[in-house]
């Protein structure tokens, strides 16, 4: 008649206990190893519960990590946006595309890549291509250009956004410029309230990669106030070049030049509470399903 009873550590610091009980059942079985066995009994449950717990909570973060690291990809050329055409990726639509050009001495919208990326819980829209002024003339003369873009995003499934993030790049390969862009965030509709805004401005001589310099346009970081679940937005974009670069061989001949080759928005938002508890039932069906399972072991 005897109870051995031991531990043993398994990875990840679990405790298992292992019992092994000899002859309880005998005629005489001393009264203190009947309550030894009991006790143990009960120990053995409250460990399994723990592993429970353990395995609940890794599936938990399986499924929370599938759902932030979602990646997705939709493109289409800003001509054919401006057509009536749509992207669409995760829980975002971008429709209402439209575009008016002035000045610019290198702008096809057929050239111009827009896509829609969603990279974790965060989706971007990005313009990709050749939008450049290019200028000729005598030192110190001038040229402007301005673009402008629009578009409307929606967020499905009861969502809001409340951050639209921005960023630019590009090349000023002579000369000096100056690019400004004015971004209004507006409730949809012909009079919609404004409910951002920013303004962003920088100045560069020959700067190979402006994107990279303290006064970059990157970041800006416009908070919506009051978080929107659709947006109608406005982007200006002015170009300004200084001919301060000599052209060899040419003398009195100066130049000045400056591209963007990327426009980069991101929208955050603070997800709406249905969605954080779909993670929850899954969970709690796991709990369950082994509770259940382990108990009637």
């Amino acid at each position: 008649m005897a109870v051995i009873c031991s531990c043993k550590i398994e990875s990840l610091g679990v405790y298992w206990l292992v019992v092994q009980e000899k002859n309880l059942e005998s005629p005489g079985v001393n009264p203190l190893l009947v309550q030894q066995k009991s006790l143990l009994g009960l120990v053995k449950i409250i460990m399994r519960i723990r592993g429970i717990i353990i395995v609940a909570l890794a599936s938990g973060a399986v499924l929370l990590t599938g759902l932030l690291c979602r990646t997705a990809q939709a493109q289409e050329t800003l001509a054919d946006l401006a057509s009536g055409g749509t992207l669409t990726v995760g829980d975002k639509i971008f429709s209402g595309f439209s575009y008016t050009d002035s000045g610019l001495t290198s702008f096809n919208p057929a050239n111009i890549m827009v896509s829609a990326t969603a990279v974790g819980n965060v989706d971007y829209l990005t313009w990709a291509g050749n939008i450049s002024l290019a200028s000729l003339g005598a030192f110190g003369a001038t040229a402007t250009a301005d673009l402008q873009l629009n578009y409307i995003v929606t967020a499905t499934g009861g969502n809001t956004i409340n951050e639209i993030d921005q960023n630019y790049t590009g090349t000023v390969a002579s000369g000096s410029a100056t690019v400004g862009i004015a971004e209004t965030a507006m409730t949809p509709g012909g009079n919609g309230a404004v409910v951002g805004s920013t303004y962003l401005n920088g100045t560069w001589t020959y700067e190979p990669n402006f994107s990279d310099v303290p006064v970059s346009l990157n970041s800006s970081q416009p908070f919506i106030n009051p978080p929107q679940p659709v947006l109608d937005v406005t982007k200006n974009i002015g170009f300004s070049v200084e001919d301060l670069t000599p052209i060899p061989g040419f003398p009195g001949l100066y130049t000045g030049s400056v591209s963007v080759s990327q426009i980069q928005q991101s929208f955050h938002q603070v997800p709406e509470p249905a969605t954080m508890a779909l993670l929850l039932p899954p969970f709690a069906a796991t709990t369950l399903r082994l509770l259940r399972k382990r108990l009637k072991a």
